[in-house]
């Protein structure tokens, strides 16, 4: 499955170095790609990620895990765990 990228130019990676940004293996950058968490392109018959959609991507996860983290504390401030 090809996903468009955005029309921002970028350099772009392949799996093996863009995995190694994200701080995961091949194998699970692999299956957010297949599941369409981060877009890609092929160039010959590798799939190819740009920079700025590594690091959309990495946004997206610290802001998921901001909401989390606060939903976590308020959730203990009602339960009168959270000092």
């Amino acid at each position: 499955m090809t996903i468009e990228t955005s029309d921002r130019p970028a350099e772009d990676l392949g799996v093996e170095q863009a995995a190694e940004m994200l701080r995961i293996s091949p194998h699970t950058l692999s299956k957010k790609l297949d599941a369409g968490e981060i877009p890609f392109h092929y160039a010959a018959s590798e799939r190819r990620v740009a920079v700025a959609d590594l690091l959309d991507y990495q946004l997206r996860q610290k802001e998921r895990a901001q909401m989390s983290l606060e939903q976590m504390r308020d959730e203990a401030d009602e339960m009168g765990i959270y000092v």
